[in-house]
């Protein structure tokens, strides 16, 4: 008998207390709200955002193939990879005024109404020279540019002011 009572109080105490079983394969309430949270807003504050990038791909005679990223704390990276002063992965890092220059730079230009390649409309691609790829983000858009000739002026300014941040930086071999 206090067996059956035992059992009876335990089978009663799983149920649900509004006496109901949700037996669906839909997520509870607040599982769903947290689908809705936009998961970039989970990452810490101190994870570096990356702002911009720069690459230069491979040509047929000896240009520079590297790349460069910009972050939003001011940390930059350098990849260099062939015809390049510095060989390999270094760090370094600039003012956040320099971030916040390239941020005003590229919606001045504005980069995001810019087309996403040139040359544009029937001119060829000239397959000699190298390819530079331009990415910028202002946190709710992202974009890359690929680059073979023919930019507009102020993309090309653009493109230089992040070339000349890049050499003024004290670069640091990374270790690993």
């Amino acid at each position: 008998m206090l067996l059956l009572m035992c059992s009876l109080l335990v089978c009663m105490s799983c149920q649900r207390k509004n006496g109901s079983v949700n037996n669906s394969d839909e997520l509870p309430l607040d599982s769903m709200a947290l689908l809705e949270i936009k998961w970039d807003s989970l990452l810490p504050k101190t994870e570096p955002r990356l702002v911009a990038s720069l690459e230069k791909t491979p040509c047929y005679g000896r240009c520079p193939v590297l790349k460069v990223q910009f972050y939003a704390n001011g940390d930059l990276s350098y990849e260099g990879i062939q015809n390049t002063e510095r060989q390999g992965i270094y760090l370094a890092k600039i003012a956040p005024d320099s971030i916040r220059q390239i941020i005003r730079y590229a919606t001045g230009i504005p980069f995001f109404q810019l087309a996403d390649a040139y040359p544009v409309d029937e001119m060829p691609i000239i397959a000699d020279l190298p390819n530079t790829l331009l990415y910028f983000t202002d946190g709710e858009q992202e974009k890359t540019i690929t680059v073979n000739h023919d930019a507009p002026k102020s993309l090309i300014q653009w493109e230089n002011y992040l070339l000349g941040l890049m050499e003024e930086a004290k670069w640091m071999p990374k270790v690993e």
